[in-house]
């Protein structure tokens, strides 16, 4: 069913016995997406002249609720544009497209048809006030917009936006943190499947993205294109309540450094709230919607930002970014894996048995790039580790890229911001484009989410904000990885870059892996970073056996093409990416149980392909090889263990 922009004035006649009839008018505007499958209606409310949007999904040319009636609006200090609004115009719908190149990626191509409009309305005192809207194939987009050139500054104390969700609806959500020396960072578990209706373990609600499933439609609920002018959001609703409400930052994570809620000079434009929805949860996985909305490169050539693996020897030595000696054979290990990169992490500067300078020398010998670890810095966080407070000053964070630009760095990892503020949303963006500037590429760890930043600084490599590899000290996390692992493809990878630090065979004495080895492996494959950084330490990567090093060699970072195979979140997943002409698919089982899915191979070409399968032995530790020939029209099954996984690489047969 395919909607039209229309403006639905109602006309109520209430007969009222020696009174004249009155006269209410309710507004209502709708956009659908190009396919007509995706839709969004606004409505003003007669009563108070309020706003209330709703978006839907049709099946078999009926309309079905995704997202039913919620509010909008936003209170400023000065003003107020969620009620008593009167309504000014209305643009009309234009049919649009846009295509771009990312430097990482689940898809580094990306064409994007949508359908847009603008509503525009005045205050009670009439201070202008738009709502953006776009419609997807795969999702809806809004934001608001406040057009007024008066440059004067302006604080939003309250966005009225809210989701709420149908009845019979369960989420996969991860909790928001509460205020502490290493949170908020995004590094929570998932709830599975758990009713919409139910709070989270903290106060504060929940983190973006929030992954829902109705009784018909899988859905998304997240934000991006969050500029320098706004503070990162997320979510909280009341016990039972299918009401999702938008929250800015804690004032706690404030730490008297700037505000919670955002200040900007008018004109300006919030992020983009969205909407992702589809018949199945691999429209989810494979959604670039949020890259599609976010402001484009600002970089002309990036050539000089290369994605690429590294090599990281804290994972397994926190003490050896602090002695020369024990950072060699990393390096070593890159050369040998022919892998673009190790990284360097914290407080290198304290380095005995040699210095940076020398550690530089000699990785250049090697053909293998470095990575240097900084501190955020600045009062907002108390953790010491070093570089510290290089990054957080503007002049000493400019001089020290020039510096290590002279020095021949490629990338710096910078930790510990712990707020959505805007104060440090700000700063996330002054580091890109500081380090860009000089030709260098960045990693956030300690971080928020990336909201579509890729694609406006083609050097953002990656960003933690994940309960990664670096939990494996921890029992509970070691128990509940094989889980998390098959929710993060349609959750947190959804988003941008993710850097998990993956395919770690090694065991943490203190938590032993739950996981085999061959779904430690399929990690490299099913979790998308511009940098992957493998964590494990260089004597188990090259022990491994020939063909599982033989995959790393080859392991790409950045993909021509991303395809959900099959699998549920917290069940089990299969999901394929392109590179040139090959394809690398990955199985995560999360069960508790052995698992054989049957998958066909649909996304091949035509033609015939050898397949390289490295899946799991006869013991979670052992792996297990084999080769076969396969074509477009085979269904492949692959025995997975209990919490097991594989990795296979199509190659074209050539005649």
């Amino acid at each position: 069913m395919k909607y039209f922009l229309i403006a639905l004035m109602t006309v109520v006649f209430f007969m009222i016995v020696g009174c004249q009839s009155e006269v209410k008018e309710e507004l209502s505007w709708e956009i659908a997406s190009p396919s007509g499958d995706i839709s969004m209606k606004i409505s003003m409310l007669e009563t108070d002249s309020s706003l209330v949007y709703s978006v839907f999904q049709t099946f078999q040319d009926t309309p079905v609720a995704v997202i039913e009636n919620s509010p909008m609006g936003i209170i400023r200090s000065d003003d107020d544009f969620s009620n008593a609004l009167k309504f000014t115009g209305v643009s009309e719908i234009r049919e649009d497209a846009d295509a771009y190149i990312m430097n990482t990626g689940k898809r580094l191509e990306n064409e994007a048809t949508y359908k847009a409009f603008r509503i525009s309305f005045l205050s009670v005192n009439d201070n202008p006030f738009e709502i953006h809207a776009r419609a997807y194939n795969d999702g809806v987009a809004f934001r608001y917009a406040f057009p007024d050139t008066s440059f004067e500054e302006k604080q939003v104390l309250l966005e009225k936006t809210a989701f709420t969700v149908p009845q019979n609806t369960v989420k996969w959500a991860m909790p928001y943190e509460e205020p502490a020396q290493w949170a908020p960072a995004y590094e929570s578990v998932y709830k599975n499947g758990v009713p919409a209706g139910s709070e989270s373990p903290t106060p504060l609600g929940w983190a973006f993205p929030v992954l829902f499933k109705s009784t018909t439609t899988w859905f998304s609920v997240t934000e991006a294109n969050l500029t320098r002018n706004y503070a990162g959001s997320h979510l909280q609703n009341l016990r039972d309540s299918l009401t999702y409400t938008l929250q800015f930052p804690n004032p706690e994570e404030i730490y008297g450094i700037g505000s919670a809620r955002p200040v900007s000079d008018l004109p300006w434009s919030t992020p983009w709230r969205i909407i992702l929805a589809g018949d199945s949860p691999g429209v989810i996985l494979e959604s670039n919607l949020v890259h599609h909305v976010s402001q484009p490169a600002i970089f002309e050539d990036y050539s000089m930002f290369k994605p690429g693996r590294a090599s990281w020897s804290w994972w397994s030595d926190h003490d050896s970014p602090q002695d020369y000696d024990k950072l060699v054979p990393y390096i070593d290990l890159s050369a040998e894996m022919g892998w673009e990169y190790s990284l360097i992490d914290a407080n290198w500067n304290k380095m005995k048995n040699g210095n940076i300078e020398q550690l530089i020398e000699y990785a250049n010998e090697k053909n293998v790039g470095l990575i240097l670890w900084y501190n955020s810095g600045g009062d907002h966080t108390q953790i010491t580790e070093e570089p510290r407070d290089k990054m957080f000053d503007p002049a000493a964070r400019k001089a020290e890229f020039i510096k290590l630009k002279e020095m021949g760095i490629k990338g710096v990892k910078v930790d510990f911001f712990n707020s959505d503020k805007q104060h440090l949303i700000k700063l996330y963006h002054d580091i890109l484009k500081d380090a860009g500037d000089q030709g260098i590429f960045v990693v956030f760890h300690g971080c928020t989410l990336p909201r579509g930043w890729a694609r406006t600084y083609p050097n953002l490599m990656s960003m933690e904000a994940v309960s990664g590899a670096e939990q494996y000290w921890s029992p509970e996390f070691a128990q509940q990885a094989p889980t998390h692992h098959t929710i993060l493809p349609f959750t947190r990878n959804m988003m941008g870059p993710m850097d998990y630090t993956p395919v770690t065979f090694t065991d943490d004495p203190r938590a032993p892996h739950k996981t085999t080895n061959a779904h430690e492996l399929a990690l490299g494959i099913a979790f998308e970073s511009g940098v992957q950084h493998l964590a494990d330490r260089d004597t188990s990567y090259l022990g491994a056996p020939d063909y599982v090093k033989a995959l790393l060699i080859e392991l790409p970072v950045t993909w021509d093409d991303t395809q959900y195979i099959a699998g549920t979140p917290g069940e089990y997943v299969i999901l394929a990416r392109r590179k040139a002409e090959k394809w690398f698919v990955a199985g995560l089982n999360g069960f508790e149980k052995p698992l054989d899915p049957s998958f066909a191979l649909d996304f091949l070409e035509s033609g015939s392909y050898t397949a390289n399968i490295v899946k799991d032995g006869y013991l979670p530790r052992k792996f297990d090889h084999e080769t076969t020939t396969v074509s477009a029209s085979d269904n492949m099954k692959i025995m997975m263990l209990p919490r097991g996984g594989f990795s296979i690489v199509f190659s074209a047969l050539r005649d």
